[in-house]
């Protein structure tokens, strides 16, 4: 079959689509209503409520018998400069302004031009003198003004219901046919049916391409044809690829990567990230897509720059930013020549946005990240949009610079996803602490991981590195798990508090730290490895003292430890044990190029001790800095890795105390790297934020506390995963299957599906059934029971097991078979 004949198909009346596509019909209905009522009744949908008042003004007029008159000029200005944002109908009718040139040298009056429409009752009747670039954009303002005037006898003229009439239903697709054609429907909300009749027909065409027996891949002629002659609006397009044959592959395949100039010096970088947008200059252009050339577009803007010059690069840019780039491809954001701050994929197709005062030509775009990258192979190009596909390499190596993943949206890879805070749940035995192991080495990894003995050795390797396991308890603190003080009882002198980093705190430092590193180009690790250096000599330089190093005359280090200097003065009464000076505070002053106490005082993340104590810091550094080598062993680039936290029993712990301030900072937004990055201030002074890279597990027993009895700040920022008992597990055994499902059961009946037996208390080893119930299944029982024995002994026995005879604690002997 032709792709022309399988679009005929759909060549139906009205009755026939309402009848057999019910289901579509009522969904689209209901969804379009908003948009594609008439334009009377959606006024509301602008911003501003004098543009509502100026445009209700002009379409009250256009019901009217009166004429429009010169004292009009403004709210006819406001109505072809507004309406467009509620009707979906490009930017056509803005490029009818007051005062723009004609053919014969006068300029455009707009009251004029509206009484001739208005009192034409056809398209082809009005003979008002235009000029060539207006003419072109007539049907759409005429259609515009005349369903203003009267909208059960005048649709809107949009491209998509053009393409239906002709391509489908062979009707002549010129205004008044379309007229003609739209008045045969029922007058009861006539433009709405009318819009959802023929977007009923382009839904069935884009969703039943597989089963038809086409076969069109995307990019095809054939799928041109469709997406730009007939459904050519991203709703059905979307529809058209889900059935695509190898449209997922053919995609991945085609991504482009772009460098992308968000405004000079990303001047408008801040405000797209917020808005999740990319966007061009060349407003004078008005809708892109109005364009069927790069040529055309050059043409254009030669003509508006009047200086004889070509235009190649920006009509170039503007024609690849309006027609080439696509959902899945990735931008790459650049200011100046030298640096790069953000990657995104975009996700959505061209758009003009005629509310906006400057860099109206839009694209919706995920951004995934935003910071600052050097990249010291070169100076970057300086056009605003440049498809670096074509060079390998360079794209390779921004990927690394940035830490672009480009096989999928998340940091996990094609075949596996998991969410940065997730919850596993259900009853004791259900395998919750035994997934934790395997999905902590998938995520560390990166890929997924079918044996579990290959698992287990990764989690065991990469324990208290990038893996840290505890359990959660009645006792468990705030300052366990972030930061607390913990009481020094060495020897040295009186007994002190020394802040101590809990064991969340931790990880997570290891994480950012991470993924700072993994932000940096190798010449920057290369700096840092130098400062690496000083640190290190100057410490040996300390060790190797006799004395003690003296900062000043009022304070010495005495001690070098793994992660601080500790140091102390000779009247300090109050810390004769001595405050530890971080090696990381000392780090951050060399990465921001701190030159004296002042810029210390200016650093925002930096302990509240180097802050405070900011005069002895900063002659450290600067013994620090006399250490530093002239040359750097070369560094290497930096992977950005994941790094997991499992929380067992998380439910056991008094959540709020436990979790303090983190409860807000670990939504993927609130995160290092997310969208609105907060950072909080500990009780220490010290920053903190929760960075982008940590996963966090936790899991919860139901027979302990349901679900609905979690914290509620808790249950919003987690994804749970329900695991219940398995009966049936490939390549495992589960013993006494019939057994373990009649128990359950029956406590279902009594107690409800989280006081359950899981199946794990069935495999194993142990194959005898005896042990197993004697000794783990039926003290479980009566612990869920509170010993009541007649409760119990009836679900043994319902199990089909027999009961030894006056035994407490209660011990079974065998089953009935």
């Amino acid at each position: 079959m032709e792709i022309k004949d399988y679009v005929k198909k759909y060549n139906l009346s009205f009755d026939k689509v309402k009848s057999e596509f019910d289901d579509d019909f009522k969904s689209l209905y209901e969804s379009e209503k908003e948009w594609l009522e008439n334009l009377e009744d959606k006024v509301h949908l602008l911003k501003n409520k004098k543009d509502q008042a100026q445009v209700t003004y002009v379409i009250n007029k256009l019901k009217s018998t009166e004429s429009f008159n010169e004292n009009d000029s403004k709210a006819l200005s406001t109505f072809v400069s507004k309406v467009n944002t509620i009707v979906k109908i490009a930017n056509r009718i803005n490029n009818f302004k007051e005062g723009t040139v004609l053919d014969n040298g006068t300029t455009l009056k707009l009251y004029d031009f509206f009484n001739s429409v208005k009192n034409s009752d056809n398209l082809s009747e009005v003979n008002y003198l235009l000029n060539s670039n207006l003419n072109n954009f007539l049907p759409h303002i005429f259609s515009l003004i005349k369903h203003s005037q009267n909208p059960i006898d005048y649709p809107i003229y949009y491209k998509f219901w053009k393409n239906i009439l002709r391509e489908v239903l062979s009707k002549d697709d010129d205004y008044d046919s379309m007229c003609t054609f739209y008045r045969n429907f029922p007058s009861k909300n006539r433009h709405l049916n009318f819009a959802t009749y023929l977007g009923t027909l382009g839904t069935q065409i884009a969703k039943n391409i597989n089963s038809s027996g086409m076969v069109i891949t995307a990019g095809s002629k054939d799928y041109k044809y469709l997406i730009n002659e007939v459904i050519n609006i991203e709703r059905y397009n979307s529809i058209l690829d889900d059935q695509l044959t190898n449209s997922v592959s053919s995609n991945k395949q085609n991504i482009k990567y772009w460098l992308y100039a968000p405004g000079e010096n990303a001047r408008k970088w801040n405000e797209l990230f917020s808005s999740n947008e990319m966007a061009i200059g060349w407003d004078d252009l008005n809708d892109l897509s109005e364009f069927s050339s790069k040529e055309k577009i050059e043409e254009a803007l030669m003509e508006s720059a009047k200086d004889g010059k070509r235009k190649y690069n920006n009509a170039l840019a503007c024609y690849e930013f309006a027609s080439v780039i696509k959902p899945g491809d990735i931008v790459i954001t650049k200011k100046g020549k030298r640096e790069y701050v953000g990657w995104g994929i975009v996700t959505g197709e061209y758009f003009y946005d005629s509310d906006q005062t400057e860099y109206k030509h839009r694209r919706k775009v995920d951004w995934k990240r935003k910071g600052e990258w050097i990249d010291g192979a070169g100076d970057i190009v300086t056009k605003t949009l440049t498809d670096i596909t074509k060079y390998p390499d360079y794209v390779k190596r921004l990927t690394m610079l940035l830490g672009i993943d480009k096989k999928e949206n998340s940091p996990m890879g094609d075949n596996v996803y998991y969410p940065l805070n997730t919850i596993l749940y259900g009853p004791p035995g259900t395998g919750k602490t035994y997934s934790t192991i395997l999905r902590a080495s998938e995520i560390i990894e990166n890929k997924k991981i079918d044996s579990y003995d290959e698992a287990f050795n990764i989690f065991n390797a990469n324990l208290h590195k990038q893996i840290e396991f505890i359990t959660f308890h009645q006792n468990y603190s705030y300052e366990d798990f972030i930061q607390g003080l913990r009481p020094e009882t060495d020897n040295k002198s009186s007994l002190v508090f020394d802040k101590i980093d809990g064991v969340f705190k931790k990880i997570a430092d290891k994480a950012l730290e991470n993924l700072k590193l993994a932000q940096k180009a190798p010449e920057e690790l290369s700096s840092e490895a130098k400062f690496d250096k000083a640190l290190e000599l100057f410490s040996d330089k300390v060790l190797e003292s006799e004395d003690n190093f003296k900062i000043n005359d009022t304070a010495y280090i005495f001690e070098v430890e793994g992660d601080a200097y500790r140091y102390t003065g000779e009247k300090w009464t109050n810390h004769t044990n001595g405050l530890r000076m971080k090696y990381s505070d000392l780090k951050e002053f060399y990465r921001n190029s701190v030159k004296s106490r002042k810029d210390i005082k200016s650093l925002s993340n930096i302990s509240g001790l180097a802050n405070q104590h900011a005069t002895y810091y900063y002659l450290v550094y600067a013994e620090i800095l006399k250490h530093l080598p002239k040359k750097a062993e070369g560094a290497q680039k930096v992977n950005r890795k994941n790094f997991v936290i499992i929380i067992d029993e998380i439910n056991r712990a008094n959540i709020s105390r436990v979790f303090g301030e983190l409860i807000t900072l670990i939504e993927p937004d609130k995160r290092s790297h997310g969208a609105i990055p907060l950072e909080a201030r500990l009780p220490s002074g010290d920053p903190f934020i929760v960075p982008s890279n940590l996963y966090i597990i936790g899991t919860m027993n139901t027979a302990d506390k349901s679900i609905a009895l979690l914290d509620i700040a808790l249950r919003r920022r987690f994804e749970f995963e329900s695991m219940y008992p398995k009966y049936e597990i490939e390549n495992q055994e589960i013993y006494d299957v019939d057994i373990l499902k009649k128990i359950n059961e029956q406590i279902i009946k009594s107690k409800g599906h989280d006081f359950q037996i899981g199946h794990a208390y069935f495999m194993g080893e142990n194959k005898n059934l005896l042990l197993r119930m004697n000794k783990k299944v039926i003290p479980l029982l009566l612990e869920y029971y509170m010993n009541d024995e007649k409760e119990v002994k009836g679900i043994l026995q319902s199990a089909g097991l027999i009961i030894e005879e006056n035994s407490w604690p209660l011990r079974i002997k065998g089953t009935n078979d």
